[in-house]
Order: C-alpha cells, then sequence, then structure tokens
C-alpha cells in the first residue's frame, strides 16, 4: 500500500481506495495523495472535490486507477 501511496503523491496521479468511515459505512473512492505520514493521509477526494484527511487504519485497499477508467468515479458499496 505504502508504494501506491507514494507513487500517487509523486507522479500526482489517482488512486482508488476503499475506505470505512467510524460509523462503518464503506466507500470506494478516487483520491490523489498529497501527503502521508505515520496514522493519516491527506488526499484530494475526488468525491467530496476537497481535500480530505483518511486515517490509514481504516484505508482497506488502494490500487492505482486504470488508464481505461480516466473519469475518476466512486460510490457506496452495499
Amino acid at each position: 500500500m505504502e508504494g501506491v501511496f507514494r507513487r500517487s503523491m509523486v507522479n500526482r496521479e489517482p488512486v482508488e481506495m476503499i475506505y470505512m468511515s467510524k460509523k462503518g459505512t464503506v466507500t470506494k473512492r478516487v483520491v490523489t495523495i498529497r501527503s502521508i505520514s505515520a496514522g493519516k493521509v491527506t488526499a484530494f477526494c475526488h468525491l467530496r472535490r476537497a481535500v480530505r484527511t483518511f486515517r490509514r487504519d481504516s484505508i482497506l485497499s488502494v490500487m492505482p486507477v486504470r488508464t481505461s477508467r480516466k473519469k475518476p468515479g466512486e460510490g457506496q458499496i452495499g
């Protein structure tokens, strides 16, 4: 996961992230990483169109956005 975060930050490329909120809601978001710390990741969230901070222990998965899916997309799972 760390390598995907760093590549997104250095190359300013979006990644697809599956995240669980404090309330237990799981969402899939497209984000572009701005900064990485021990417990948090700050990223531009394409869903909210704003910079957001995500707890690392709530990030379930992260993967590069496929080139065939350039349009940022996200949505609630389940």
